[in-house]
């Protein structure tokens, strides 16, 4: 929790200083960031996060596709490099493909967060929504995340690999090298285009994220003593409590590892991949249980699919433990 609350805040950060030509330590911006985010997030609630969202990610939607339509005639990339460059054997290709597969295109946390987000919006608007709307916001959420996914990594492909560029893991440096490279490709008028794209992705990383963790422990927070719902106002209260102790755990476990942001985020993907087996089998579980009305239920194909993907999360994520931990024992 305090590892990806903290990645996706210094990599805002970081955009915010490069962006907007700020010179201050990036403990101090990432700090700001996160009292500002928590400050709108308790007074506004899930409104606020409704609205904040939207519209941005419009802008990203917008922003990213104009971007790679762009890159796609004006990139680095070069055919001929594709084959051969994934190696089984080398530390950087196993740790790189861990924290890919860790995030892409979303944490498997999502599933909850959009449960309560759900919730949230039917006190929002006074009574429960269709199941097939709630599904409709799920798919066009998860769907356009994978898309946009896509469009990041192809990015990346056209206009990172092969520029020979030696990307800076410190916050600041890496934000100005990124942007760089792709105004150079592209052509410098598409600057605003990459500012707005590469910052409203990690605004609104960092402000869903910065919502949905004191959400989901104030939620478990009643179910684990339900005697917290007897004190008034109960809900905001955790919400307040559960906020600040993310924010203050992100920013000293930020301020332990001096704000390296490589660091952090391969940190953070990393324990996304590896905690996903467990999440999934639960999140299944809840799903498929007999508390569930059958016409909310998976269908049969999904269930298969679900289990497939159960599989491969966890064989893969046994083989990261035993290529990380066990092999050296025996080098």
């Amino acid at each position: 929790m305090f590892a990806i609350q903290a990645a996706v805040s210094v990599v805002t950060a970081g955009l915010f200083a490069s962006i907007f030509n700020i010179h201050l330590p990036m403990q101090v911006i990432t700090a700001v960031i996160l009292i500002i985010a928590m400050i709108v997030l308790v007074l506004g609630r899930y409104a606020a996060l409704d609205i904040i969202i939207k519209w941005v990610i419009i802008a990203l939607a917008l922003s990213t596709i104009v971007a790679v339509i762009y890159a796609f005639g004006a990139g680095f990339f070069d055919k001929s490099s594709l084959s051969g460059n994934f190696d089984w054997s080398k530390h950087a290709d196993i740790l790189f493909l861990i924290a890919f597969v860790g995030w892409m295109p979303a944490p498997i946390d999502v599933s909850v967060w959009h449960s309560l987000w759900s919730l949230a919006k039917e006190d929002q608007l006074g009574k429960r929504p269709a199941l097939k709307q709630v599904l409709l916001d799920f798919n066009i959420g998860y769907i356009g995340a994978a898309v946009l996914a896509v469009g990041f990594l192809s990015l990346g492909a056209l206009i990172m690999f092969g520029s020979g560029e030696q990307l800076s893991p410190a916050g600041v440096v890496f934000s100005g090298q990124l942007i760089k490279m792709y105004t150079h490709s592209i052509g410098d008028w598409a600057y605003p285009v990459i500012a707005i794209a590469a910052l409203t992705t990690m605004i609104s990383t960092t402000i869903t994220c910065l919502d949905a963790y004191p959400r989901v422990l104030s939620h478990s927070t009643v179910l684990l003593f339900p005697k917290t719902k007897r004190l008034n106002n109960y809900s905001k209260k955790l919400y307040w409590i559960w906020g600040l102790i993310v924010v203050a755990g992100s920013l000293l476990l930020l301020g332990y590892l001096s704000g390296s942001m490589g660091f952090m985020v391969d940190l953070a993907t990393t324990i996304s991949f590896v905690t996903a087996p467990v999440l999934a089998i639960l999140n299944f579980r809840v799903i498929t249980h007999n508390h569930v009305p059958a016409e909310a239920r998976p269908k049969k194909w999904l269930i298969v699919y679900a289990w497939m993907g159960i599989v491969f999360l966890s064989g893969f994520s046994l083989f990261y433990i035993f290529w990380q931990f066990v092999l050296p024992m025996f080098r």
